[in-house]
């Protein structure tokens, strides 16, 4: 996650360096581990308080990744899939179960309701935090390199699959 948005230039382009040798993307890796350990020190409250929003978080991006795959096809028509849910609506009765989870994390009186206001404040600092990197991360001048940078190897076959409209 760290190495992709730092190749989406949302964080710093150190992070996005990955050494030829291993494949192995170090700064990223040491960044996650610096932010793991201090948070570890913050205690065990603190602990339950980031696990919880990330609940909330990951409930966010899958319904991200299931509109993504239904999106897929339609963007990157020639594109090959090497698996195909089977029913096709599946993956959308997950995206709904999540839905569900972030209610249940924001309605209070559920078994599941944020700790208030220690996890609420945990969200709306990210939810401030995403909103800051996007308004200060200047627009790519080159759509194609910019895309070309942030997926990496895999950009040649997207670009060959994309729908040209």
């Amino acid at each position: 996650m760290t190495l992709a948005l730092a190749r989406a230039r949302l964080l710093p382009s150190a992070l996005a360096v990955v050494d030829e040798r291993s494949g192995v993307p170090r700064n990223a890796l040491l960044f996650v581990l610096v932010v793991t350990v201090v948070l570890g020190l913050l205690g065990p409250g603190a602990i339950i308080w980031f696990l919880d929003a990330g609940g909330v978080f990951l409930s966010i991006v899958w319904v991200m990744v299931v509109i993504a795959k239904y999106r897929m096809p339609r963007v990157y028509p020639g594109l090959e899939y090497g698996y195909r849910a089977r029913p096709a609506f599946l993956p959308a009765l997950g995206a709904i179960g999540a839905i569900l989870v972030i209610l249940f994390c924001l309605i209070p009186g559920t078994g599941m309701t944020l700790v208030w206001p220690y996890e609420h404040i945990i969200l709306v600092g990210w939810a401030v935090l995403g909103a800051v990197l996007y308004l200060v991360t200047p627009a790519p001048k080159d759509k194609d390199a910019a895309f070309t940078e942030m997926v990496g190897p895999l950009a040649p076959t997207l670009q060959a699959a994309r729908r040209r409209e």
